[in-house]
C-alpha cells in the first residue's frame, strides 16, 4: 500500500526555498521530524508490499519503524541536521521526492537506503552563505563547503565555494591554476598547483610534471623522473613506463608495447583496462599477467581474478550466476554480493560448509554460536546466550535487564544495577541523567538517546544528555 508523502502537521509548510521562514520557528523544527516520519512510513510500506518482506525482515511494523528511523537518524546525524535548525533546513520538495522515490521503487530491487537516493540526501540543506563562519556541525549552503585549511584541528573555518591550494576539493572545485589531485590510491583529494617540471627533473607525483610527461618511479625507488609517456609502438611497463592516454600496454612474454587496440585473450597485460571487452587481467600490475576471458553463466569461478565472472554475474558457490534480487532466505549468496533480507545482512550470508546461503536469523531457543549456526535475529530483539548456546529474547520497557541490554535498544536502555536494573525509554538531549561507568565506550550503556551521552554541563556542572564533541573543538558564535 502506498504511503502519503506528507503528514498533516496542522501548520502551513514553508516555501520550498525556505527564504521566508524564521529558522528557529516550530514549523521548521517540525519539518525534520515530519521528513523522518514520511521516510519511515514509505520504507516500511515498501517492505510490507514487496512480497510480504516485512514479516521476513522485521517482527512487526513497530520494529520496522524503530530500526528504519534509527538508520535515517544515523545517515543524517553527522551534520546534526535534526538539532541545528539555525544551520540546516528541510527542503520540502526534495523530501517529498525522496518519499515518492521509495513509494515508486519496484519490489525486484534492493531495499531503499537513504544514502543511495539523491533526493533524500538533498533533503537537508545548509543555510550559511559564502564567507560565513562554520564549524564541524557543517551547515554551508549547497555548492559551498566548510573549509578549515591548516586550522582544521580546532574545528572552525568558513564557507567557501572554490578551493585554494592546499584545501580539500572533495566537494568543491579548485581556483585556477590549481587542480584537484589525489595523493596515492586512497589519499584525500586536495587542490594543488603543478610544478610543471621538465624532462629528467626529479618528481614525486605525475601532476607535478609538464604536459605529456609522467613521474616514473623505478621499482623500490622513493623518487622518480619526469619522462615522456610511451606512444603507440613504444615499449611500456607500468607504472615505470606508462602509455599515453588512450593506449593499452599489452604484448607477449618477451615485450609489452603501447597499442591502440586492447589486449586479446592470452596477451600479457598489467591492469584489467588493458584487455578487450569480456576479458580481465589475471593479475593486477604483474609482469606475468595475461588477459583471460570472464566466466559466463554456469562457468566455474573463484575469488582469483583469473576466474572472475562477467559483469552482472557473481561467483555463487563456485559457479558464475546472477544473484536473485532481492535475495530470499535459502538463496545462494556471497559476502561481497547483494545483501540477504536482513537489516544486519552481512551476518545472514552464512558459510554452510558446501557454500554460502542466506540463512534466516535465529528466533527464541534456536541454536547459536556454532560454526554454521545463524546469527540471532537482533532486529527482532534476540541475542545469543553463550551459556545455553541458544537465542534469547531481550527484555522490553518495564522488565528487569540484568544483562544490560533492552529492546528495542535504539529507544530503550537498561537503567540501574544488578537485580534492580530495569528497561526504560532513553532520555532526549538536555534531560537530567546519571552517568554509567562505561558511558563513552558503549552506546548501549547510556541513559540518553543514541549519539548522546550523560556529560557534565560546563555552565552548571549538572549531568545532562549531550552530543559528544571533539576535545578542544570550538564553534562559531
Amino acid at each position: 500500500m502506498a504511503v502519503a508523502c506528507s503528514v498533516n502537521t496542522g501548520v502551513e509548510r514553508p516555501p520550498a526555498d525556505g527564504a521566508d521562514v524564521d529558522p528557529a520557528t516550530p514549523v521548521e523544527r517540525y519539518l525534520a521530524a515530519d521528513f523522518k516520519a514520511d521516510y519511515v512510513a514509505a520504507a516500511c510500506g515498501w517492505y510490507a508490499r514487496c512480497g510480504g518482506a516485512l514479516g521476513d525482515v522485521f517482527a512487526d511494523r513497530a520494529t520496522c519503524a524503530s530500526l528504519i528511523g534509527f538508520t535515517f537518524a544515523a545517515d543524517v546525524n553527522e551534520t546534526g541536521s535534526f538539532e541545528e535548525p539555525l544551520l540546516f533546513r528541510v527542503d520540502p520538495a526534495q523530501a517529498a521526492d525522496c518519499v515518492r522515490a521509495i513509494e515508486a521503487q519496484p519490489c525486484g530491487t534492493p531495499a531503499p537506503e537513504f544514502g543511495s537516493i539523491a533526493a533524500c540526501v538533498a533533503g537537508f540543506v545548509g543555510r550559511l552563505s559564502d564567507g560565513e563562519c562554520c564549524d564541524r556541525r557543517g551547515g554551508c549552503a549547497p555548492g559551498l563547503v566548510c573549509e578549515m585549511g591548516d586550522a582544521g584541528n580546532i574545528g572552525i573555518g568558513y564557507c567557501t565555494a572554490v578551493g585554494a591550494p592546499g584545501e580539500t576539493c572533495a566537494t568543491q572545485g579548485c581556483a585556477a591554476p590549481a587542480t584537484c589531485e589525489r595523493f596515492g590510491s586512497s589519499g584525500f583529494p586536495t587542490c594543488v598547483v603543478s610544478l610543471q617540471l621538465g624532462v629528467g627533473e626529479d618528481c614525486d607525483y605525475t601532476f607535478d610534471c609538464g604536459p605529456g610527461l609522467s613521474c616514473q618511479i623505478p621499482n623500490g625507488g622513493e623518487r622518480g623522473e619526469c619522462l615522456a609517456r610511451a606512444e603507440a609502438g613504444d615499449q611500456c611497463r607500468p607504472p615505470d613506463q606508462p602509455c599515453s592516454a588512450g593506449l593499452f600496454c599489452v604484448g607477449d612474454a618477451s615485450v609489452t608495447r603501447c597499442s591502440s587496440t586492447p589486449g586479446a585473450e592470452g596477451q600479457v597485460c598489467y591492469v584489467a583496462s588493458d584487455c578487450a571487452a569480456g576479458l580481465s587481467c589475471s593479475r593486477e600490475n604483474s609482469s606475468n599477467a595475461v588477459c583471460v576471458r570472464l566466466g559466463a553463466a554456469g562457468d566455474a569461478c573463484s575469488d582469483d581474478p583469473a576466474q572472475a565472472c562477467e559483469d552482472g554475474l557473481g561467483c555463487i558457490n563456485g559457479t558464475c550466476g546472477a544473484f536473485p534480487v532481492p535475495l530470499a532466505y535459502g538463496d545462494p549468496c556471497h559476502p561481497e554480493g547483494p545483501r540477504c533480507p536482513n537489516p544486519f545482512g552481512d551476518n545472514a550470508c552464512s558459510d554452510q560448509g558446501d557454500g554460502f546461503v542466506c540463512v534466516r536469523p535465529g528466533g527464541e531457543n534456536d541454536p547459536c554460536g556454532g560454526e554454521t549456526d545463524p546469527q540471532c535475529d537482533l532486529a527482532s530483539g534476540f541475542v545469543c546466550d553463550p551459556a545455553s548456546g541458544t537465542c534469547r529474547k531481550l527484555p522490553v520497557t518495564g522488565e528487569t535487564c540484568q544483562a544490560g541490554l533492552c529492546f528495542p535498544f535504539f529507544t530503550v536502555t537498561c537503567v540501574g544495577e544488578g537485580a534492580a536494573a530495569v528497561c526504560q525509554a532513553r532520555k532526549p538531549q538536555g534531560s537530567a541523567c546519571n552517568p554509567t561507568p562505561d558511558e563513552l565506550d558503549n552506546f548501549f550503556a547510556t541513559e540518553c538517546e543514541f549519539f548522546a551521552f550523560c556529560l557534565p554541563d560546563p555552565a552548571t556542572g549538572a549531568t545532562t544528555c549531550q552530543r559528544l564533541t571533539s576535545e578542544g573543538e570550538t564553534r562559531c558564535e
